[in-house]
């Protein structure tokens, strides 16, 4: 009897490990053998500092499935695993989705719906490539008012249940309102929604004139070009003050041709997206931007706690140090041809 529960008791003792091992085995399997939850995407790129959820992130990142980026003051590139482009415009934010993207506001740029090709979903609205060479703009920085500018190829634009509102061609644009549970197409508001946008983007960039000066004047003009094709209606807010503290007093509203509106407001959104207002420099002589950049610099820009570095121009050739720290200089550049 001892001699039997001992050696009961010794087998018992020699396969627990194998046991063990083999749960371990099955368990890790397991594991493996299921899709993980949150899976790459496509990646990001930016020129200055921008959030991945809320982790500030400079220069590129991984973009996982369901993930928001947010942009602060200069826009950010996103490549997507089907192949798809977008840029997200200055002070935007779009959730990515294996089967879409979701706009939160205030524009997006989608210069590839990739393949199969991703919807863009804002403010209730489904906006879909119905060509391959498809390329739209999305603007919204509120719910219930939807613009949708198209450049290239043809766009649908769908409620969520799939009911057709419009299929807009390249050349056109419309804002889609809803009011009261319908939708109203405006074709004729939406060049002063989009260039409304606009105008708030390029306040927003003021505060890099302080840090990159070549920034002030190419701005300007951007603001100029918007304000005089709106008949001065649209301006900054600094300005609307100086106004109203003006001893004159304008009446009634200016008359707006929406057709100069909508050319000044593409002009305007194209170059702060892809103009690279990051390679202004300072304008002096000995700034490398004087002459074609010679190497793409980081705005250095705010997010997520990233303090602004001290007031200089990163651009200038070596000399005096004007620019950041060496510690928190830019990583080698990564150029991605779209």
């Amino acid at each position: 009897m001892l001699l039997r529960r001992a050696r009961v008791t010794f087998e018992e003792l020699s396969r627990t490990p194998l046991l063990l091992l083999l749960t371990a085995a099955w368990t890790a399997s397991a594991a493996f053998s299921q899709k993980p939850a949150n899976r790459p995407v496509g990646f990001t790129f930016g020129d200055g500092s921008y959030l991945i959820e809320t982790d500030a992130i400079r220069g590129d990142g991984v973009l996982l499935e369901g993930e928001a980026v947010s942009t602060n003051v200069a826009p950010t590139r996103v490549y997507l695993e089907n192949s798809g482009f977008a840029i997200l415009g200055i002070g935007s934010q779009v959730r990515v989705y294996e089967d879409r993207l979701q706009v939160s506001g205030v524009s997006v740029e989608m210069l590839r719906f990739g393949s199969p090709a991703l919807p863009l979903e804002a403010g209730g609205l489904e906006i879909a490539a119905a060509t391959p060479d498809a390329r739209v703009s999305v603007f919204t920085d509120r719910p219930s008012v939807v613009s949708v500018m198209v450049s290239r190829g043809e766009v649908q634009v769908s409620l969520e249940s799939g009911r057709v509102l419009r299929r807009m061609p390249a050349g056109s644009a419309a804002t889609f309102t809803r009011t009261s549970g319908e939708i109203r197409i405006q074709e004729a508001r939406a060049a002063l929604e989009i260039a409304r946008i606009c105008m708030r983007q390029l306040e927003l960039m003021a505060i890099l004139e302080d840090y990159v000066p070549g920034v002030a004047p190419r701005r300007a003009a951007l603001v100029e070009m918007l304000s005089d094709a709106s008949s001065g209606l649209l301006m900054p807010r600094q300005q609307q003050r100086d106004e109203m503290d003006s001893p004159e007093i304008p009446t009634g509203l200016p008359a707006i041709d929406p057709e100069k509106l909508i050319t000044a407001a593409r002009e305007v959104h194209f170059r702060l997206n892809q103009e690279g207002l990051d390679e202004s420099g300072c304008g002096q002589p000995d700034c490398a931007a004087a002459e074609p950049p010679r190497w793409r610099n980081r705005f250095f820009g705010w997010a997520g706690g990233f303090a602004l570095p001290p007031p200089g121009c990163v651009l200038c050739q070596p000399g005096e140090q004007t620019g950041p720290p060496e510690s928190i200089q830019p990583p080698p550049e990564i150029r991605v041809e779209p």
